[in-house]
Protein backbone atom coordinates (compact mmCIF):
# COMPACT_ATOMS: atom_id res chain seq x y z
CA UNK A 1 0.00 0.00 0.00
CA UNK A 2 1.00 3.53 -0.67
CA UNK A 3 2.14 5.85 2.14
CA UNK A 4 -0.13 8.72 2.28
CA UNK A 5 2.28 11.72 1.33
CA UNK A 6 2.89 9.17 -2.25
CA UNK A 7 -0.47 9.71 -3.12
CA UNK A 8 -0.38 11.99 -6.75
CA UNK A 9 -2.83 15.40 -6.26
CA UNK A 10 -5.42 14.11 -8.92
CA UNK A 11 -6.23 10.48 -7.54
CA UNK A 12 -9.00 9.90 -5.71
CA UNK A 13 -7.32 7.58 -2.44
CA UNK A 14 -8.00 4.42 -1.96
CA UNK A 15 -6.95 1.52 0.55
CA UNK A 16 -6.22 -1.80 -0.98
CA UNK A 17 -8.14 -4.67 0.96
CA UNK A 18 -6.67 -7.52 2.18
CA UNK A 19 -8.80 -9.50 0.06
CA UNK A 20 -7.12 -9.43 -3.52
CA UNK A 21 -8.30 -7.26 -5.77
CA UNK A 22 -10.83 -5.29 -3.82
CA UNK A 23 -10.19 -1.99 -3.44
CA UNK A 24 -12.25 1.15 -1.00
CA UNK A 25 -12.03 4.27 -2.73
CA UNK A 26 -12.97 7.31 -0.55
CA UNK A 27 -15.25 10.06 -1.50
CA UNK A 28 -13.60 12.87 -3.02
CA UNK A 29 -15.64 14.79 -0.04
CA UNK A 30 -12.71 14.66 2.83
CA UNK A 31 -15.60 14.87 5.76
CA UNK A 32 -16.55 11.80 4.54
CA UNK A 33 -13.77 10.15 5.25
CA UNK A 34 -13.51 12.04 8.48
CA UNK A 35 -16.60 10.66 9.53
CA UNK A 36 -15.42 7.33 8.91
CA UNK A 37 -12.59 7.45 11.56
CA UNK A 38 -14.92 9.26 13.92
CA UNK A 39 -17.30 5.95 13.54
CA UNK A 40 -14.06 3.68 13.61
CA UNK A 41 -12.16 5.30 16.72
CA UNK A 42 -15.76 5.33 18.56
CA UNK A 43 -16.15 1.68 18.28
CA UNK A 44 -11.73 1.05 19.17
CA UNK A 45 -12.58 3.45 22.44
CA UNK A 46 -16.04 1.44 23.90
CA UNK A 47 -14.02 -1.80 22.79
CA UNK A 48 -10.55 -1.11 24.31
CA UNK A 49 -12.37 0.30 27.66
CA UNK A 50 -14.96 -2.67 28.10
CA UNK A 51 -11.54 -5.26 27.88
CA UNK A 52 -9.88 -2.82 30.72
CA UNK A 53 -12.58 -2.99 32.56
CA UNK A 54 -13.22 -6.79 32.06
CA UNK A 55 -9.65 -8.84 31.21
CA UNK A 56 -6.47 -8.86 33.91
CA UNK A 57 -3.73 -7.41 32.65
CA UNK A 58 -6.35 -4.61 30.77
CA UNK A 59 -5.09 -3.75 27.56
CA UNK A 60 -1.89 -5.69 27.37
CA UNK A 61 -3.48 -8.43 28.77
CA UNK A 62 -5.47 -8.46 26.15
CA UNK A 63 -3.23 -8.05 23.76
CA UNK A 64 -0.68 -10.93 24.86
CA UNK A 65 -4.60 -13.02 25.29
CA UNK A 66 -5.69 -12.69 21.44
CA UNK A 67 -2.45 -13.57 20.06
CA UNK A 68 -2.87 -16.95 21.60
CA UNK A 69 -6.58 -17.26 21.10
CA UNK A 70 -6.03 -16.14 17.34
CA UNK A 71 -3.11 -18.26 16.84
CA UNK A 72 -5.08 -21.37 18.34
CA UNK A 73 -8.02 -20.74 16.12
CA UNK A 74 -5.63 -20.31 12.60
CA UNK A 75 -4.16 -23.66 13.89
CA UNK A 76 -7.32 -25.25 14.60
CA UNK A 77 -8.46 -24.24 11.17
CA UNK A 78 -5.88 -25.48 9.50
CA UNK A 79 -6.22 -29.16 11.86
CA UNK A 80 -10.07 -29.13 10.79
CA UNK A 81 -8.84 -29.25 6.96
CA UNK A 82 -6.13 -31.89 7.85
CA UNK A 83 -7.95 -34.05 9.89
CA UNK A 84 -10.56 -34.37 6.81
CA UNK A 85 -7.67 -35.85 4.36
CA UNK A 86 -8.09 -39.70 4.34
CA UNK A 87 -5.75 -41.58 6.33
CA UNK A 88 -4.65 -38.90 9.06
CA UNK A 89 -5.18 -38.67 12.82
CA UNK A 90 -6.72 -36.49 15.08
CA UNK A 91 -4.06 -33.56 15.79
CA UNK A 92 -4.38 -30.51 18.44
CA UNK A 93 -3.30 -27.11 18.90
CA UNK A 94 0.81 -26.65 19.99
CA UNK A 95 0.85 -24.48 23.05
CA UNK A 96 2.12 -21.30 22.15
CA UNK A 97 5.78 -20.09 23.31
CA UNK A 98 6.66 -16.75 24.94
CA UNK A 99 9.36 -16.54 22.06
CA UNK A 100 6.08 -16.65 19.38
CA UNK A 101 3.94 -13.79 21.35
CA UNK A 102 6.85 -11.92 22.21
CA UNK A 103 7.70 -11.79 18.55
CA UNK A 104 4.36 -11.04 17.48
CA UNK A 105 3.03 -8.58 19.29
CA UNK A 106 6.55 -6.68 19.99
CA UNK A 107 6.71 -5.96 23.60
CA UNK A 108 9.37 -7.34 25.89
CA UNK A 109 9.70 -10.89 26.93
CA UNK A 110 9.53 -10.25 30.32
CA UNK A 111 6.81 -7.94 29.91
CA UNK A 112 5.17 -11.09 28.04
CA UNK A 113 6.11 -13.61 30.81
CA UNK A 114 4.87 -11.88 33.56
CA UNK A 115 1.20 -10.37 32.02
CA UNK A 116 0.98 -14.41 30.87
CA UNK A 117 1.72 -16.05 34.47
CA UNK A 118 -0.88 -12.98 35.59
CA UNK A 119 -3.30 -14.27 32.73
CA UNK A 120 -2.68 -17.73 33.78
CA UNK A 121 -3.51 -16.73 37.58
CA UNK A 122 -6.36 -15.34 36.51
CA UNK A 123 -7.97 -18.50 34.82
CA UNK A 124 -7.41 -16.89 30.58
CA UNK A 125 -4.65 -19.15 30.11
CA UNK A 126 -3.33 -22.11 31.22
CA UNK A 127 0.94 -23.28 30.78
CA UNK A 128 1.40 -26.02 29.08
CA UNK A 129 3.57 -29.08 30.79
CA UNK A 130 6.00 -28.99 27.61
CA UNK A 131 5.97 -25.53 28.12
CA UNK A 132 4.07 -22.03 26.57
CA UNK A 133 0.68 -21.02 27.05
CA UNK A 134 -2.76 -22.20 25.91
CA UNK A 135 -6.23 -20.36 26.25
CA UNK A 136 -8.85 -21.78 28.82
CA UNK A 137 -12.51 -22.55 28.70
CA UNK A 138 -13.29 -18.74 30.37
CA UNK A 139 -11.02 -17.30 27.65
CA UNK A 140 -12.53 -19.23 24.54
CA UNK A 141 -16.01 -18.87 26.13
CA UNK A 142 -15.62 -15.16 26.76
CA UNK A 143 -14.36 -14.21 23.23
CA UNK A 144 -17.07 -16.45 21.99
CA UNK A 145 -20.40 -15.28 19.84
CA UNK A 146 -22.42 -17.52 21.99
CA UNK A 147 -20.97 -15.92 25.46
CA UNK A 148 -21.58 -11.95 24.58
CA UNK A 149 -23.22 -10.97 21.28
CA UNK A 150 -23.42 -7.25 21.88
CA UNK A 151 -19.53 -6.78 20.26
CA UNK A 152 -20.62 -8.87 17.88
CA UNK A 153 -23.26 -6.57 16.94
CA UNK A 154 -21.43 -3.53 17.86
CA UNK A 155 -18.56 -4.41 15.40
CA UNK A 156 -20.62 -5.10 12.54
CA UNK A 157 -22.87 -2.07 12.85
CA UNK A 158 -20.40 0.02 13.34
CA UNK A 159 -18.13 -1.48 10.01
CA UNK A 160 -21.82 -1.49 7.88
CA UNK A 161 -21.91 2.24 9.00
CA UNK A 162 -17.87 2.82 8.20
CA UNK A 163 -18.89 1.39 4.64
CA UNK A 164 -21.62 3.81 3.93
CA UNK A 165 -19.16 6.76 5.15
CA UNK A 166 -16.78 5.84 2.61
CA UNK A 167 -19.60 5.76 0.01
CA UNK A 168 -22.07 9.06 0.51
CA UNK A 169 -20.90 11.64 -1.72
CA UNK A 170 -21.45 15.58 -1.09
CA UNK A 171 -24.97 15.78 -1.88
CA UNK A 172 -25.96 13.00 0.32
CA UNK A 173 -23.58 13.52 3.62
CA UNK A 174 -26.09 16.31 5.15
CA UNK A 175 -29.13 13.62 5.31
CA UNK A 176 -26.94 11.53 6.16
CA UNK A 177 -25.48 13.02 8.64
CA UNK A 178 -28.69 13.89 10.01
CA UNK A 179 -30.08 10.45 10.52
CA UNK A 180 -27.22 9.17 12.00
CA UNK A 181 -27.17 8.04 15.67
CA UNK A 182 -24.55 10.04 16.65
CA UNK A 183 -25.04 9.54 20.35
CA UNK A 184 -24.14 6.14 19.59
CA UNK A 185 -21.05 6.70 17.82
CA UNK A 186 -19.51 8.78 19.93
CA UNK A 187 -20.28 7.37 23.38
CA UNK A 188 -16.80 5.77 24.42
CA UNK A 189 -18.58 3.73 26.83
CA UNK A 190 -20.60 0.97 26.16
CA UNK A 191 -23.25 2.09 29.47
CA UNK A 192 -23.05 6.00 28.40
CA UNK A 193 -25.51 5.35 25.67
CA UNK A 194 -28.72 3.90 27.47
CA UNK A 195 -30.32 2.65 24.07
CA UNK A 196 -27.16 1.65 21.63
CA UNK A 197 -28.23 1.45 17.94
CA UNK A 198 -26.55 -1.27 17.36
CA UNK A 199 -28.26 -3.22 20.12
CA UNK A 200 -31.33 -3.54 17.70
CA UNK A 201 -29.54 -5.68 15.41
CA UNK A 202 -29.46 -8.36 18.23
CA UNK A 203 -32.46 -10.54 16.98
CA UNK A 204 -31.51 -10.79 13.65
CA UNK A 205 -28.44 -11.53 14.75
CA UNK A 206 -29.20 -14.12 17.39
CA UNK A 207 -31.79 -16.23 14.61
CA UNK A 208 -29.04 -15.62 12.22
CA UNK A 209 -26.63 -17.50 14.93
CA UNK A 210 -29.02 -20.31 15.62
CA UNK A 211 -28.55 -21.64 11.78
CA UNK A 212 -24.87 -21.25 12.13
CA UNK A 213 -22.62 -23.92 12.91
CA UNK A 214 -20.17 -23.83 15.46
CA UNK A 215 -16.98 -23.98 12.85
CA UNK A 216 -18.54 -20.64 11.17
CA UNK A 217 -19.13 -19.01 14.54
CA UNK A 218 -15.73 -19.59 15.40
CA UNK A 219 -14.56 -17.56 12.07
CA UNK A 220 -17.01 -14.63 12.80
CA UNK A 221 -15.43 -14.03 16.24
CA UNK A 222 -12.53 -14.59 14.68
CA UNK A 223 -13.07 -11.94 12.17
CA UNK A 224 -14.25 -9.57 15.21
CA UNK A 225 -11.18 -10.69 17.31
CA UNK A 226 -8.53 -10.33 15.10
CA UNK A 227 -9.71 -6.33 13.93
CA UNK A 228 -8.81 -5.41 17.92
CA UNK A 229 -5.51 -7.70 18.52
CA UNK A 230 -4.24 -5.53 14.78
CA UNK A 231 -5.58 -2.26 15.88
CA UNK A 232 -3.84 -2.54 19.29
CA UNK A 233 -1.27 -3.62 17.64
CA UNK A 234 -1.09 -1.16 15.51
CA UNK A 235 -1.73 1.75 18.21
CA UNK A 236 1.28 0.41 20.06
CA UNK A 237 3.22 0.87 17.01
CA UNK A 238 2.09 4.40 15.75
CA UNK A 239 1.79 5.95 19.78
CA UNK A 240 5.26 4.44 21.36
CA UNK A 241 4.16 1.45 22.42
CA UNK A 242 2.09 2.80 25.14
CA UNK A 243 -1.67 1.95 24.21
CA UNK A 244 -3.00 4.69 26.84
CA UNK A 245 -1.49 7.62 24.92
CA UNK A 246 -4.37 7.18 22.15
CA UNK A 247 -7.35 5.78 24.79
CA UNK A 248 -6.74 9.71 26.65
CA UNK A 249 -6.04 11.12 23.03
CA UNK A 250 -9.92 9.62 21.71
CA UNK A 251 -11.00 10.13 25.21
CA UNK A 252 -10.63 14.10 24.61
CA UNK A 253 -11.90 14.18 20.88
CA UNK A 254 -15.07 12.48 21.43
CA UNK A 255 -15.78 14.55 24.15
CA UNK A 256 -14.90 17.81 22.07
CA UNK A 257 -17.13 16.95 19.19
CA UNK A 258 -19.61 15.75 21.71
CA UNK A 259 -22.08 18.59 20.18
CA UNK A 260 -22.33 16.36 16.92
CA UNK A 261 -25.08 14.31 18.88
CA UNK A 262 -26.91 17.40 19.71
CA UNK A 263 -26.69 18.84 16.31
CA UNK A 264 -28.78 21.47 14.60
CA UNK A 265 -27.50 22.32 11.29
CA UNK A 266 -25.78 19.43 10.17
CA UNK A 267 -23.59 21.10 7.99
CA UNK A 268 -22.08 23.69 9.98
CA UNK A 269 -21.46 20.85 12.63
CA UNK A 270 -19.94 18.47 10.51
CA UNK A 271 -17.63 21.92 9.16
CA UNK A 272 -16.47 22.81 12.92
CA UNK A 273 -15.09 19.16 13.11
CA UNK A 274 -13.38 19.24 9.93
CA UNK A 275 -11.83 22.81 10.29
CA UNK A 276 -11.87 23.83 13.59
CA UNK A 277 -11.65 20.31 15.82
CA UNK A 278 -8.83 21.12 18.52
CA UNK A 279 -7.03 24.59 17.06
CA UNK A 280 -3.85 25.02 19.11
CA UNK A 281 -5.70 28.59 19.97
CA UNK A 282 -4.87 29.08 23.93
CA UNK A 283 -8.60 28.94 24.70
CA UNK A 284 -10.50 26.11 23.71
CA UNK A 285 -13.61 26.81 21.72
CA UNK A 286 -16.72 27.39 24.29
CA UNK A 287 -18.80 24.44 22.12
CA UNK A 288 -16.28 21.58 23.46
CA UNK A 289 -17.45 19.53 25.49
CA UNK A 290 -15.33 21.16 28.86
CA UNK A 291 -12.67 18.08 29.73
CA UNK A 292 -9.71 18.29 32.23
CA UNK A 293 -7.20 16.22 33.45
CA UNK A 294 -9.39 15.22 36.62
CA UNK A 295 -12.07 14.71 34.99
CA UNK A 296 -10.52 11.90 32.70
CA UNK A 297 -8.64 10.41 35.77
CA UNK A 298 -11.59 9.76 37.08
CA UNK A 299 -13.83 8.87 33.91
CA UNK A 300 -11.13 6.67 33.12
CA UNK A 301 -9.96 4.83 36.13
CA UNK A 302 -6.32 6.21 35.63
CA UNK A 303 -4.43 7.53 39.09
CA UNK A 304 -4.41 11.76 38.66
CA UNK A 305 -0.38 11.52 38.75
CA UNK A 306 -0.49 9.21 35.69
CA UNK A 307 -3.32 11.00 34.02
CA UNK A 308 -0.99 14.74 34.12
CA UNK A 309 2.28 13.60 33.60
CA UNK A 310 0.63 11.51 30.10
CA UNK A 311 -1.15 14.85 28.99
CA UNK A 312 2.29 16.83 29.75
CA UNK A 313 3.47 14.43 27.10
CA UNK A 314 0.55 14.84 24.77
CA UNK A 315 0.93 18.82 25.24
CA UNK A 316 5.00 17.87 24.39
CA UNK A 317 4.19 16.83 21.38
CA UNK A 318 1.64 19.25 20.48
CA UNK A 319 -0.84 16.63 20.02
CA UNK A 320 -3.22 18.49 23.20
CA UNK A 321 -3.92 21.87 24.29
CA UNK A 322 -5.20 23.46 27.19
CA UNK A 323 -6.54 26.84 28.23
CA UNK A 324 -6.54 29.08 31.36
CA UNK A 325 -9.34 26.78 32.79
CA UNK A 326 -7.40 23.62 32.52
CA UNK A 327 -9.67 22.92 29.14
CA UNK A 328 -7.94 20.01 26.93
CA UNK A 329 -8.47 20.11 23.13
CA UNK A 330 -7.10 18.07 20.31
CA UNK A 331 -4.80 19.74 18.01
CA UNK A 332 -6.86 17.90 15.10
CA UNK A 333 -4.27 18.33 12.69
CA UNK A 334 -0.85 17.33 14.34
CA UNK A 335 -2.70 14.20 15.57
CA UNK A 336 -3.92 13.63 12.07
CA UNK A 337 -0.98 13.70 10.18
CA UNK A 338 0.40 11.81 13.12
CA UNK A 339 -1.99 8.64 12.86
CA UNK A 340 -3.27 8.67 9.59
CA UNK A 341 -1.76 5.70 8.27
CA UNK A 342 -3.08 3.71 11.20
CA UNK A 343 -6.43 5.16 10.36
CA UNK A 344 -5.91 4.10 6.84
CA UNK A 345 -5.34 0.63 7.80
CA UNK A 346 -7.90 0.48 10.38
CA UNK A 347 -10.49 1.48 7.93
CA UNK A 348 -9.04 -0.87 5.35
CA UNK A 349 -8.97 -4.18 7.97
CA UNK A 350 -12.75 -2.98 9.07
CA UNK A 351 -14.18 -3.02 5.98
CA UNK A 352 -12.50 -6.34 4.73
CA UNK A 353 -14.02 -7.73 7.73
CA UNK A 354 -17.18 -6.42 7.09
CA UNK A 355 -16.72 -8.21 3.51
CA UNK A 356 -15.67 -11.32 4.64
CA UNK A 357 -18.88 -11.78 7.01
CA UNK A 358 -21.26 -10.52 4.37
CA UNK A 359 -19.34 -13.11 2.18
CA UNK A 360 -20.02 -15.84 5.25
CA UNK A 361 -24.09 -14.80 5.75
CA UNK A 362 -23.00 -13.77 9.26
CA UNK A 363 -24.25 -10.23 8.76
CA UNK A 364 -27.35 -9.11 9.27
Amino acid sequence: MRAPNSRRDDAAPTIESARPGDVVTFPQDPRCHMLAVVLLAGHALRTMNHVRDNVDGGLSGTLILLDILQAERESRAGIRMSNAAPGTGPKLPTPRSLLAITAAVDVPRETVRRVAAALASAGWLQAAPQGGYETSVRARRWFGLDHDLVPYAEFVWTAREVTAALAITSDGIDAWVGAHPWLTALATRREAVPSPAYLKTMPALQEMLGRATADDKERAAGVVDGFLYRHLKRLRATFEGDLLLPLIIGEIAHRNIAMLGHRGDTTHQVTKIGSRFGSDSSEVRGDYLPTNAYSLSQSMGVPDATMRRKIAHLRTREWVSVDSGGNLAIIGEAVRQHSEQCNLDALNDMVAGYRSLAAMGMTT
